[in-house]
């Protein structure tokens, strides 16, 4: 399990979804709708946790970090719209997105390179 890079990957994402969501806390509390993005970043962070459980399930796995990256590039969407008026740039809100996104583009790279040796593995018996 630890010993997989996308792992590693899953796990730097779910932090930063956590962290993300632990910045957004006082928005969450008082269910202003700024909170949106906060509430789909940590059932994303949640997913990503999920994810990595399921190392010997690669294909369902698979499908749970899909349905993180969409969940989290949703919130991704709503946090800029609702944050067009300010310089969404300079806040550290918006890299910690960017950086989970990137980190499941990669934990997904490399579940869809294990399951490509384990297909290739199984050819040659």
């Amino acid at each position: 399990m630890l010993q997989r890079i996308q792992t590693v990957y899953l796990l730097i994402a779910g932090l930063l979804a956590f962290a993300f969501s632990f910045i957004q806390m006082d928005r969450i509390l008082t269910f202003e709708i700024m909170s949106i993005p906060g509430v789909l970043v940590f059932v994303s962070g949640l997913d990503s946790l999920l994810a990595i459980s399921l190392f010997s399930n690669r294909k369902l796995q698979l499908k749970l970090v899909y349905l993180a990256s969409t969940v989290l590039l949703l919130a991704f969407g709503i946090y800029l719209y609702l944050n067009l008026s300010v310089d969404f740039y300079l806040h550290l809100e918006f890299y910690l997105l960017l950086l989970a996104f990137v980190n499941h583009l990669l934990a997904l790279r490399g579940i869809k390179k294990d399951e490509e040796l384990i297909r290739s593995s199984n050819r040659l018996r």
